[in-house]
């Protein structure tokens, strides 16, 4: 082979390597991010099925499930929030099993529940908002320094009518 020919085929493979490897990075990224979205969405979409259940026990303690943001972790799942003052003691068996702590991913979500006047006298309009870090080592809600998504969910919450 002769010198033009190697530069022929280095030019070639370059040409087709740089913009194949730009692709991969590009949708590497991609993939992580809306993994990430997911996973937060579905933690958020998880909180508000456990306070929708915990809505039937709670009778007009309701609006005390709302909170400012707090991370979704293995103790502050709904029940690990309600842990402190909770009129169902027989919930809060701790520590849970390994298989109930949430993933080390959960750790970059965040979320906020928002609990509205009733309507009706027992359907509490809800919105739980939630956030996410989508890089970076730390996090804090408060911070819009690294990059991060953001959803909201409106919910309801129904208190059983009196006399039920």
């Amino acid at each position: 082979m002769s010198l033009v020919e190697v530069l022929i085929a280095i030019t070639i493979f370059t040409t087709i390597f740089i913009p194949a490897y730009t692709l991969f990075i590009q949708s590497r990224g991609a993939v992580f991010k809306s993994k990430l979205a997911l996973v937060s969405t579905l933690a958020a979409q998880e909180e508000a099925e456990d306070w929708r259940l915990l809505a039937r026990a709670a009778g007009s303690e309701i609006k005390t499930f709302a909170h400012d943001w707090e991370s979704v972790s293995s103790h502050k799942n709904a029940l690990g929030r309600l842990a402190e003052g909770t009129p169902f003691p027989v919930l809060m068996a701790r520590p849970y099993p390994p298989q109930m702590e949430y993933p080390h991913v959960y750790e970059r979500i965040w979320t906020k529940l928002e609990v509205f006047d009733p309507t009706n006298g027992f359907v509490f309009p809800a919105v739980i908002h939630v956030r996410w870090q989508e890089k970076g080592e730390t996090f804090d809600a408060f911070s819009v320094k690294e990059k991060e998504g953001f959803s909201r969910f409106e919910f309801y919450l129904i208190r059983p009518p009196r006399g039920t």
